[in-house]
C-alpha cells in the first residue's frame, strides 16, 4: 500500500506567513521606539552620552601712549554665587606685551588686576567639559539691564590709575551640546565694551550684552 503525505491547506500557509510578518513588524517598531526614546532622553538628561562643553573666551586689551606704568582692574568670570573658579586663575595669561595679572578682592568685588606699560593683551581661552566644570557666564562687579531689541546692556566697575588709557573688554561663555544623533544646540552670554580715555580711580562703563542661541 502506498502512503501519501497530506498537503497543508493553502489558507494555513497564508495565515502563518501573515502572523510571522506581524511579529517581525512589531519587533522592528520596538527597536525604532527604543532608539527614538534614547536620543530624546539623552537630550534631556545632561551627560547621557552627549558631548557637552563650555567654551570660554575672555580678552582684555590695554593701550597706553607711553611707557609709564599703569594699574587696571577689570571684572572677571564668575559662577552663580559670584565666586571665581580656580581654573580661570590658573588659565588667564598675558598673551602680548609686558604685564602681570592677579585676581584681587576689592571694595567693588573680585577683579583682575593688570599692571604693565604700553600695549598689553590678556586672555583666557578654554574648553571645559560641563560634567567636571562649574557653570559660569556671569561677571563680577557687573549688572545687566534688559533693553528692547536683540542687544541688552551691562554696566561694570573698572579701576585705573591713569586717564590716558584705552581698554577693550570682552567675554563669552558658550555652552554647546552635541547629541548622539548629531544635533547641536547651545548658547550663552556675550559681553563687549571699548572705552577711553577714562577716569582715574573707580568708574563705571557700559557695554553690549546679548545671549547667543544656536540649534
Amino acid at each position: 500500500m502506498s502512503s501519501r503525505r497530506l498537503e497543508e491547506p493553502e489558507s494555513s500557509k497564508i495565515g502563518r506567513e501573515y502572523l510571522v510578518s506581524i511579529v517581525v513588524g512589531l519587533v522592528l517598531l520596538g527597536m525604532i521606539a527604543v532608539i527614538v526614546l534614547y536620543v530624546f532622553f539623552s537630550g534631556l538628561v545632561p551627560g547621557l552620552d552627549s558631548n557637552d562643553s563650555y567654551h570660554h573666551t575672555f580678552v582684555v586689551e590695554i593701550s597706553a601712549p607711553n611707557t609709564s606704568a599703569y594699574e587696571i582692574i577689570v571684572p572677571v568670570p564668575a559662577d552663580e554665587s559670584l565666586e571665581v573658579p580656580a581654573f580661570f586663575e590658573d588659565g588667564v595669561e598675558v598673551a602680548t606685551g609686558t604685564a602681570s595679572v592677579s585676581v584681587v578682592d576689592t571694595e567693588k568685588g573680585i577683579g583682575l588686576k593688570i599692571t604693565g606699560s604700553g600695549y598689553a593683551k590678556v586672555q583666557w581661552d578654554e574648553d571645559i567639559r560641563s560634567s567636571s566644570a562649574e557653570l559660569i557666564g556671569n561677571l563680577t562687579m557687573t549688572t545687566v539691564t534688559d533693553l528692547p531689541g536683540p542687544t541688552d546692556a551691562f554696566v561694570s566697575w573698572f579701576y585705573a590709575n591713569r586717564t590716558d588709557v584705552e581698554i577693550s573688554f570682552s567675554y563669552q561663555s558658550i555652552y554647546s551640546d552635541t547629541q548622539p544623533s548629531g544635533i547641536l544646540s547651545g548658547g550663552g552670554p556675550s559681553y563687549y565694551a571699548r572705552f577711553g580715555p577714562i577716569s582715574e580711580g573707580w568708574f563705571q562703563e557700559e557695554g553690549d550684552y546679548h545671549w547667543m542661541v544656536f540649534w
